[in-house]
């Protein structure tokens, strides 16, 4: 009967008389377990795994076993949805580091990266992190393994820094990105500051470069084309005696022989 029970909460699919639980990617048999016990205030788990879709003897099994769990046990197959919690506003949820179905409040919960639903407040010096379904405050350079969870770290632009995760630190490290000929879609990471800086494709490197591309003169503007002295970029107006011109495929900056 408990063994049962145990089918008609938890069972996905039934193929002939093998129950089957399935999460996004693989399925759980349990009929090889149909002779076990297990004592009171505990549930039968098993785990013969089949790919998703298979069922019995017809799946491929990568292993087996059955235990008995105490019997608020949960993880990726067995969940906690008939839990029962004592209060309306509590929701069942499986805390994932010890495997123990718990009852929270709506507001502390979330799912996947959304934390839209949390209602918590973190300091300065945290932010708002849906770890396994539960809302949390962790620290500002906190990450799960996941380069999104840095979307929001502060890197260098100037230097070519971009964010990444570090097992669970947002770090920064220069990004070289690859092109093609002279496509530039690809420099996504390369942030070519000023208004005469462009990026451009140099031997499959994307690179910044004074001034844009042209194949004729009239391409060049005096909005659009500077002279780089030291470290001062000057742009290319005829009030100083400067012209602009197409010369080897770039616009470049003139003075006038005058």
């Amino acid at each position: 009967m408990f063994l049962y029970l145990f089918f008609f909460f938890f069972a996905g699919v039934v193929v002939g008389h093998d129950s089957i639980i399935c999460n996004e990617s693989q399925c759980i048999t349990c009929h090889h377990c149909n002779n076990m016990y297990c004592p009171p205030r505990t549930k039968l788990t098993c785990y013969q795994i089949v790919k998703r879709g298979g069922g019995g003897d017809n799946g491929a099994h990568s292993s087996s076993n059955c235990a008995c769990q105490p019997e608020d046990y949960c993880d990726g197959f067995y969940s906690c949805h008939n839990w029962p919690c004592p209060d309306s506003g509590l929701i069942p949820r499986c805390n994932m580091r010890n495997h123990t179905c718990i009852c929270v409040h709506q507001t502390r919960t979330c799912s996947g990266s959304d934390v839209s639903t949390c209602k918590i407040t973190c300091n300065s010096q945290e932010k708002l992190y849906c770890d396994h379904g539960f809302c949390s405050c962790k620290s500002l350079n906190y990450c799960n393994q996941n380069d999104a969870d840095c979307a929001n770290h502060s890197c260098s632009a100037d230097l070519g820094e971009s964010p990444f995760c570090n097992v669970t630190r947002c770090q920064c490290a220069v990004v070289v990105d690859t092109c093609q000929g002279s496509d530039t879609s690809t420099c996504r990471h390369l942030n070519c500051n000023g208004q005469f800086m462009h990026q451009i494709c140099n031997n499959g490197a994307c690179q910044c470069q004074l001034n844009p591309l042209c194949s004729s003169a009239v391409e060049c503007t005096e909005t659009n084309t500077a002279m780089q002295i030291g470290t001062i970029t000057l742009e290319c107006k005829s009030q100083y005696g400067l012209y602009t011109d197409c010369k080897n495929g770039r616009c470049q900056c003139f003075q006038n022989s005058s």
